[in-house]
């Protein structure tokens, strides 16, 4: 009994000592801040894991895609020049014929100049069967052309062997002429024979290389990682082009299903993507080290470790003071519990208060870290949805599909997907400033995600995903119960509605482009690339329409080409004949009909219809003088920069309608001119005619008139006077005996003095020696 007595009352004096209070004020000091670096550690570790495969997705997509625009611009280039009219009549001149200057070499070198731009090192016609190349400056012999413009950049051999790698199906292959992949010069060769009803018809090989500089400024403008490396490879998968040096042998891991990888090359491990080109043969690569997706959590780890040794002793020194002054924080916790609840509690309102402080600070960065964690919710949901779009979701860790969505918080309605594409045309900047700025993309997007993603909501659900600036695809989940017609008219719907409300009130203008039903996870990607392609039809439609991917289909490639002499014919006619009441535009309407082009023609079609008109315009412009005509200077560059059907036929009516201002021009300018020249010829005699003189009568300056002459005649009016005055005198010298200062009159001279000064300057004797001669 009394041993209990003794133990109870040493518990209690421990319970009450100095250590007991330290501890036990140190332990709930130190847990709280502890706990919540741990946590907020772990959560980091796992989110910097789970982005590493979908970090850099978005970025390199926006440059493959970049990459892919200018091979597409290659192999239009390149069909349409080996069907040009131009190019095949070209082809059936002889050999001797070839080497010759002519007519026809310069409309084919006109025709190759229509497509110069900077972006591509050399646009060339070979003829095989003559070994002679044009490009836009000059004929050449295959070897000759060799040493001028590719010596320095290959081998001889690569060149000849670039140029005989030609495809005839239509298919566009990248080949590079040398086998430098730090430097390549990639480029496109298209051939096939001048006429495909002529048996033994001779070959054409069109050849267009990019400009090395351009792969090097679309290498260094994009944004990965300094250590990252992008690459290309053929269809044959050998490495074409790369950023920095790397084994081909990347692809030994690519099994042509996933596109995400890890692989690991001279002792550096590597994240690597890998993107089919959508125009051509050719794969693109990226290979970017893991280490530099784990810098953030190797930082994160060291303000932990230092955030934890601040948490030690800051913890230990506030429950030592908490203990020299009799503090218990259990006391305190109490107390703030009984608050709440009702209860009154008078002892230690200091400790109450500190406890108190401690833990509405607690809850508030609790409720940051919420918001945090919702923020990267939405962020990783949304590198989820793009990679379903762009196909590189990865399904084979989920037993079911569902289970991939619910694993980024998205319930389905059901398995069946849409997608609107949607492209921000132009803001009001009154509204919402300057969109270029990084805060008002940010509002744009706000904005644009709560209409359209409410407006899904009445009847489904919808999540907007950012793709590029002023770019978006909402992806809309329907609801189970619905059919494929009332989906497509709901998603029509709420892309009107969107448009509608996003116009009237914030100022905003779209173009939207919409896809198929599909179903299921692949079925999003198949989604998002009918609508890329049907927003490629922007420039037929328009600006502010709405492209549906079921139009498209029924495009077909409907340019039949138009006949030389009836285009020309046409554009002279408007051109020349002033009577003409035809405007510009009805002749842009008689070419399109000409050349089978209509509403339901393709992109293809169109494109072609664009570089012929291009070259028919520059023929007409040569023809009539006006090469140097600003507007004509500028046509090939505007038409290439145009951004929809209706700008490009503007350009064309523009320059058309110039063409025959600056016609009519010249012609106004001969009629004055012989005018000015009958006048002269009929009042030579009148001493006074001058210049001066001759801008009063026909009201124009005299000296734009006398710039005006010389240009249409070849000669000054001052010496085509004095040339009327001396044949005339000369006439009287012969057959009459009137004397110097009579005949110096009639002819229109001031005195005789002038008369034989100017007499002798023009014949090279004096008058008297002149009739001398003439009467002997």
């Amino acid at each position: 009994m009394a041993d209990r007595k003794i133990k109870e009352n040493l518990f209690t004096r421990l319970h009450s000592s100095f250590f007991w209070r330290f501890f036990s004020s140190y332990i709930i000091l130190f847990l709280i801040p502890f706990f919540t670096i741990i946590v907020t550690y772990n959560y980091a570790a796992h989110s910097i894991e789970k982005s590493i495969l979908r970090s850099n997705s978005n970025i390199l997509y926006q440059f493959f895609s970049n990459v892919d625009a200018a091979f597409s611009e290659m192999s239009t280039i390149g069909k349409t020049l080996t069907n040009s009219t131009v190019v095949q009549q070209f082809a059936f001149r002889s050999k001797a014929d070839m080497e010759l200057p002519s007519v026809e070499a310069y409309y084919l070198n006109e025709a190759v100049n229509s497509f110069k731009q900077k972006e591509f090192e050399n646009i060339c016609i070979y003829f095989p069967e003559f070994s002679r190349v044009y490009n836009g400056r000059n004929g050449l012999v295959l070897k000759d052309f060799y040493l001028t413009y590719y010596k320095d950049v290959a081998t001889e051999e690569e060149y000849k062997n670039f140029l005989s790698e030609s495809v005839t199906n239509y298919k566009t292959e990248i080949r590079s002429v040398n086998d430098d992949v730090l430097n390549p010069l990639l480029g496109v060769v298209f051939s096939q024979p001048a006429s495909r009803s002529f048996h033994g018809a001779p070959g054409i090989t069109a050849a267009i290389t990019l400009s090395q500089d351009t792969l090097h400024q679309l290498f260094e403008n994009s944004s990965v990682h300094s250590d990252g490396i992008l690459m290309v490879f053929d269809g044959e998968n050998k490495l074409l082009a790369s950023s920095h040096p790397m084994s081909s042998d990347i692809l030994s891991v690519y099994d042509g299903e996933k596109e995400m990888y890890y692989g690991t090359y001279q002792n550096q491990k590597y994240v690597l993507q890998f993107f089919p080109s959508q125009v051509s043969d050719c794969m693109y690569a990226s290979a970017i080290p893991v280490n530099i997706f784990w810098e953030q959590l190797n930082n994160l780890r060291l303000t932990s470790f230092i955030c934890i040794l601040l948490c030690v002793l800051l913890s230990g020194f506030l429950a030592w003071k908490m203990t020299k002054v009799n503090y218990s924080p259990i006391t305190g916790m109490i107390y703030t519990i009984t608050e709440t609840t009702g209860t009154v509690y008078d002892n230690k309102k200091n400790e109450m208060n500190f406890i108190s402080d401690v833990l509405t600070s607690s809850f508030n960065e609790i409720t940051t870290l919420t918001k945090k964690i919702e923020l990267q919710e939405d962020t990783l949901r949304n590198n989820f949805l793009m990679h379903a779009m762009l196909g590189n979701a990865i399904e084979d860790a989920f037993d079911e599909e569902r289970d991939i969505f619910l694993q980024h918080h998205i319930a389905l309605n059901s398995d069946m997907f849409g997608i609107i594409y949607i492209f921000v045309e132009a803001v009001d900047e009154s509204r919402l400033g300057d969109v270029r700025e990084k805060q008002n993309q940010q509002i744009l997007q706000f904005i644009i995600a709560n209409v359209v993603q409410e407006l899904c909501s009445e009847k489904h659900q919808g999540f907007l995903v950012p793709v590029a600036v002023n770019s978006y695809a909402c992806i809309i989940n329907f609801s189970g119960e619905t059919s494929d017609s009332s989906r497509k008219a709901d998603m029509q719907s709420v892309i009107k509605k969107s448009s509608a409300f996003l116009g009237q009130h914030f100022g905003i203008e779209i173009t939207a482009s919409l896809s198929g039903i599909h179903s299921n996870l692949p079925g999003i990607h198949k989604a998002y690339q009918e609508v890329t392609e049907a927003f490629t039809y922007r420039f037929l439609y328009g600006k502010g329409s709405i492209i549906l991917f079921d139009d498209i289909q029924e495009k077909c490639f409907s340019f039949t080409g138009m006949e030389d002499n009836k285009v020309e014919y046409l554009l002279l006619s408007f051109i020349k004949d002033s009577s003409c009441m035809q405007d510009g535009r009805k002749i842009m309407e008689e070419l399109k009909s000409q050349s089978g082009i209509s509403s339901n023609s393709s992109l293809e079609a169109i494109a072609c219809y664009k570089y012929d008109l291009l070259i028919r315009f520059s023929r007409v412009t040569h023809q009539i003088g006006a090469a140097q005509l600003p507007e004509s200077n500028a046509l090939h560059a505007s038409v290439l920069a145009a951004g929809t059907f209706t700008e490009m036929q503007d350009c064309f009516i523009n320059t058309l309608t110039a063409l025959r201002q600056y016609y009519q021009d010249s012609q106004k300018n001969f009629t004055l001119c012989d005018q000015v020249e009958t006048y002269l010829k009929n009042n030579f005699q009148n001493p006074e005619l001058s210049n001066i003189m001759l801008g009063e009568v026909f009201h124009i300056s005299h000296a734009y008139l006398s710039r005006m002459f010389k240009m249409q005649k070849n000669i000054s009016i001052a010496d085509f006077l004095y040339k009327l005055r001396i044949d005339h005198a000369k006439k009287m010298l012969e057959t009459t005996d009137e004397t110097l200062e009579s005949i110096a009159i009639t002819s229109g001279f001031l005195s005789s003095s002038t008369f034989i000064k100017v007499f002798k300057k023009s014949e090279g004797i004096t008058p008297g020696t002149y009739r001398k001669l003439k009467q002997q």
